[in-house]
């Protein structure tokens, strides 16, 4: 994932979005809280997929964890975006992850 923001460097079509059109009109909001919700929701699948399999406690809050790893994501991005380097996203991803690893059933 970082290699590929990375890549993509400033021209991020979902941070373009998000930073530019999605506070322009109601409409342009609307689009950009569905993206959202189903990137959250894709997230928060995949957790609870490792939750179904045994790799997770079944008490973790999946809700709370895919926002926070997608806050993380968006965050690092946006830093990537305006500096170039790939140390805030990185670091985000590894502490999400961490914090699944720290959840292990």
């Amino acid at each position: 994932m970082v290699d590929r923001y990375e890549e993509l460097s400033d021209q991020c079509p979902l941070g373009s979005l998000f930073l530019y059109l999605g506070r322009s009109t109601p409409g342009a909001r609307a689009v950009v809280i569905e993206l959202m919700h189903r990137w959250q929701a894709s997230l928060a699948a995949g957790i609870r997929a490792l939750q179904a399999a045994g790799h997770l406690t079944a008490d973790l809050d999946v809700e709370h964890r895919a926002a926070a790893l997608l806050a993380g994501i968006q965050g690092g991005v946006s830093i990537l975006q305006s500096t170039g380097r790939p140390d805030h996203l990185r670091a985000a991803l590894d502490q999400g992850i961490g914090d699944l690893r720290r959840a292990a059933a």
